[in-house]
């Protein structure tokens, strides 16, 4: 049941105008990556008899009985978000983390800018932005190719190289030239990974950092989409202000404002205009959210 208060859709209503962009560094796959490391080695805390420490580190307070869990749960999220940064599957996913890994405990050598005091937000913006100068770009840059040679090691075992439909899974046989495959060949539709807009982030983003220069445009547009992406609920929004302005005829004071809930408010309109107030709001509500942790 929704509870907001009617201030906060009007408020950010009259308010839309305001919001600011604000510089970001990092790629959301670095970011998604480096708080996976953070969950995990938080867990691994927990379980080796830290938990009170791990506690007095998350706010609001989590229960030290639920501890592990709640990291648990941060993880799995973690993961799916990570598999949409990288548009790979789940299995992909979870190898690439493992690769990952393996890269870190290769290139453990000692690095003045890695035993940094992280008192402090500054300091701590910095060391995550070494971190991903120094271990996150170039395992990026070689993804593709570290899982192919996760994936081969995987299978090198007789039981699963033998089988025809494990290696048609894990795609070990040579690739046929489909240059001059017309889209009537069924063949052509043998490729498993989908194509969807984060696919094409990562493929964009390789090529940007392989150098190129002929795709600028589009790697702006594609740092924005998330932003754009949410532009098309825009006339509904509109729409909402504008039956709530004619319901309020343009006047809501404060105290109404704070005391007043949108199901009470839904409550005394009539059913017909309830119906479509109801999922305006709806749609408004969870714009805000994704609006909110964009520009936050």
């Amino acid at each position: 049941m929704m509870q907001q208060n009617l201030v906060i859709v009007w408020v950010q209503l009259q308010n839309a105008q305001i919001f600011l962009f604000h510089s970001v560094k990092l790629t959301p796959f670095s970011v998604t990556l480096q708080n996976l490391l953070v969950h995990l080695s938080l867990l691994v805390a927990t379980l080796t008899g830290h938990v009170e420490e791990v506690v007095k580190l998350v706010h609001p307070e989590v229960n030290s009985n639920a501890m592990q869990m709640f990291l648990v749960q941060h993880i799995e999220k973690d993961l799916a978000l990570l598999s949409n940064r990288i548009a790979k599957n789940n299995d992909d996913t979870n190898s690439a983390v493992h690769a990952f890994l393996k890269h870190l405990l290769l290139n453990d050598e000692p690095d003045s800018t890695m035993m940094a005091d992280l008192t402090s937000v500054q300091i701590r913006n910095q060391y995550e932005n070494a971190f991903d100068r120094k271990f996150i770009q170039p395992f990026f840059n070689s993804l593709d190719e570290e899982l192919l040679q996760f994936n081969k090691f995987l299978i090198a075992e007789r039981c699963i190289n033998d089988s025809p439909l494990m290696r048609k899974i894990f795609e070990l046989d040579e690739e046929l030239d489909l240059s001059n495959i017309t889209v009537m060949n069924p063949q052509l539709w043998l490729y498993k990974q989908s194509v969807s807009i984060e696919s094409l982030k990562v493929a964009v983003q390789l090529r940007a950092g392989g150098g190129a220069k002929d795709i600028s445009i589009l790697v702006k547009f594609l740092e924005k989409e998330s932003v754009l992406s949410l532009i098309k609920e825009l006339p509904l929004i509109l729409e909402l202000q504008k039956i709530l302005q004619q319901e309020f005829n343009y006047k809501l004071d404060k105290q109404t404002a704070v005391d007043k809930t949108v199901n009470e408010f839904l409550a005394d309109i009539n059913p017909e205009l309830k119906k479509k107030i109801d999922k305006l709001t709806k749609c408004f509500i969870k714009t805000w959210n994704q609006a909110h942790g964009l520009f936050t």
